[in-house]
């Protein structure tokens, strides 16, 4: 092999993973005595209980929202069945006054018809006479 060409590393060998970059330095170091630490860790604590009422609140709140929502969604469901019910009961009446209206009108075709034939008897009698 010629020493001026570089060897390429044989698909077996890997090369070597790179080092891993070094930790983040903290953007704010701050340098307090015990007892600015204490009362810092006193301000952070009593942030951190607002916060918790705060959520604790919110928790509350959306608890609140959904017992609507569910009881919002029975009233939608049982009025759906209240109007799915009228709907057929309307239907029903429906057809029962078309029926009506039907042999009503079909009695006023016998009427006719038998009025027709009543004529014609009479016709027919009056014609004998």
């Amino acid at each position: 092999m010629n020493p001026s060409t570089p060897v390429s590393p044989s698909p077996a060998q890997k090369p070597a993973a790179p080092a891993a970059p070094p930790p983040p330095k903290p953007l704010l170091t701050l340098k307090l005595t015990p007892q600015e630490e204490a009362k810092y860790m006193v301000d952070l604590k009593f942030k951190l209980m607002q916060m918790k009422k705060v959520l604790m609140g919110v928790k509350t709140e959306l608890d609140g929202r959904t017992q609507l929502h569910l009881a919002a969604q029975d009233d939608v469901t049982e009025l759906e069945k209240r109007a799915k019910t009228a709907k057929e009961n309307f239907k029903k009446l429906s057809d029962e006054i078309k029926k009506q209206r039907k042999a009503k009108g079909k009695d006023k075709e016998k009427s006719k018809d038998n009025n027709h034939e009543d004529d014609e008897k009479e016709s027919t009698d009056e014609k004998k006479e």
